[in-house]
């Protein structure tokens, strides 16, 4: 004799407990477990999309979460890298390209070089000039 068993569900039960039968909860709760094993969801099972900021927890994706790389020009808004957000040292005349200028001393020592545009009569008039300027006159 088959036995038949009917769920009973409570719609207007609070979210939790609509299901009447403890045993059917907690058997819901086995089989729908939230606890996902590493590796456990791969990139062809979400969609396009499927993970958003919104679904992100603060600090989820750090240094060590991206690959080497993973952050490309067209995933930088512009005006988002600033100063502050760079290490001291981060940006160096090697890391920058070829044809980059850069200012060094007699003894290729890196040194602050300034760019001034300025008028001749202004110029004449600058007192005292700074000694780490390069001025073009115009």
């Amino acid at each position: 004799m088959a036995v038949a068993t009917f769920v009973m569900f409570d719609p207007t039960a609070t979210a939790g407990s609509q299901f009447v039968s403890a045993a059917v909860r907690a058997e819901i709760g086995l089989l729908g477990s939230t606890d996902i094993p590493a590796g456990g969801v791969t990139s062809t099972m979400l969609a396009a999309g499927a993970v958003d900021t919104a679904a992100l927890a603060a600090g989820a994706v750090d240094t060590a979460a991206l690959g080497d790389a993973a952050v490309t020009a067209v995933n930088i808004a512009s005006g988002a890298v600033t100063a502050g957000a760079l290490a001291t040292g981060a940006v160096t005349p090697a890391a920058v390209g070829p044809g980059i200028p850069t200012s060094t001393n007699v003894n290729g020592v890196a040194l602050a070089m300034t760019l001034v545009v300025i008028t001749s009569s202004d110029y004449a008039a600058l007192s005292p000039k700074n000694p780490n300027a390069l001025y073009f006159v115009i």
